[in-house]
């Protein structure tokens, strides 16, 4: 369960993932560690997991193959719209790449 945040905390300098999705994707990682660990301790073999491995793996074959999604471009606009506030910039994002990485986030034609 550790391993699940260490992950996530480590992608969030090197610009892969935003702050939200690392906190997201730790806490999906727990509760499926979580879920396996429980599931483990059970001690029977389960139908159900061999039929939920057979609905998940197309998608993973599928993944690596499509386009990522803007989700935090998307949440940080449905934030502002809610607030009624304008957005900050934070001072963790000022960096030689800073610009570069507004315009991979905002995608083209924003």
């Amino acid at each position: 369960m550790l391993l699940a945040v260490l992950i996530s905390v480590s992608r969030v300098p090197v610009h892969a993932h935003s702050v939200s999705e690392a906190v997201l994707g730790a806490i999906a990682g727990f509760a499926v560690s979580l879920a396996f660990i429980v599931k483990a301790r059970g001690g029977r073999p389960s139908r159900l997991g061999r039929g939920l491995l057979a609905l998940c793996l197309p998608v993973f074959v599928v993944m690596p193959f499509t386009k990522p999604l803007p989700t935090e471009r998307w949440m940080r606009q449905v934030a502002m719209y809610m607030s009624g506030n304008e957005p900050i910039e934070r001072a963790w994002r000022q960096g030689p790449d800073y610009r570069r990485y507004l315009e991979e986030q905002e995608g083209p034609g924003n």
